[in-house]
């Protein structure tokens, strides 16, 4: 179990798409977690080249991939929406996320995620997740809406890490918008403290 400590920064410019995994049910192969098949006997052997272990590394993550879109396309060659649920997300780190929906689901469920960046890395993240909290969401949100907690259970370590940049990215984006709106508030204050009257300053 993953025990980390992240950043996490609310951030509005994100989607989540979900589905809610059957009860009792092993995240879906065609997402690359859970049940994987047993890799060739060739793969349990040591590799002392460096950039050939990089090489095998990359392919192994390329075919998790490759099930990932195979399962999309069945999924649409049967009709079937890919995701059934959407959401907004108020804030992420590297070990979960929280979101706004319109749907209602139990503590404890297990959720197909595939999140949606709108700023930086625009490449989908994909993880299963499991719902921690429940709450109602604010009233901005819309009444019917809940705000829900999700610890991720199962992610690629890429896709974690393509969460952490863009946490800092957006940390970043924020401490230049505060730099700016201090500086412009710096810059309209002092015009009128050297025009003032000094003595009306004195009382």
């Amino acid at each position: 179990m993953n025990n980390r400590e992240y950043l996490r920064v609310r951030i509005p410019e994100l989607a989540v798409l979900y589905n809610e995994l059957p009860a009792g049910s092993s995240p879906p192969f065609f997402l690359g977690f859970g049940e994987r098949r047993e890799p060739p006997v060739e793969r349990d052997m040591p590799v002392e080249d460096p950039a050939l272990g990089a090489v095998m590394e990359s392919l192994a993550t390329l075919e998790a991939k490759v099930d990932r879109i195979l399962g999309y396309l069945e999924r649409q060659g049967a009709l079937k929406p890919p995701y059934a649920h959407q959401g907004q997300v108020v804030d992420i780190s590297g070990g979960g996320v929280s979101f706004a929906t319109l749907s209602l689901h139990p503590v404890g469920a297990y959720l197909e995620l595939c999140l949606i960046p709108q700023v930086g890395d625009p490449r989908p993240i994909y993880a299963v997740g499991k719902i921690c909290w429940v709450e109602p969401a604010p009233e901005k949100a819309g009444s019917a809406a809940h705000h829900v907690g999700v610890k991720f259970v199962e992610i690629e370590e890429a896709d974690r890490q393509a969460i952490i940049r863009l946490v800092f990215h957006m940390q970043r984006k924020e401490k230049e918008r505060r730099s700016v709106e201090s500086g412009a508030a710096q810059e309209t204050a002092e015009p009128e403290w050297m025009e003032g009257d000094p003595c009306r300053r004195k009382g």
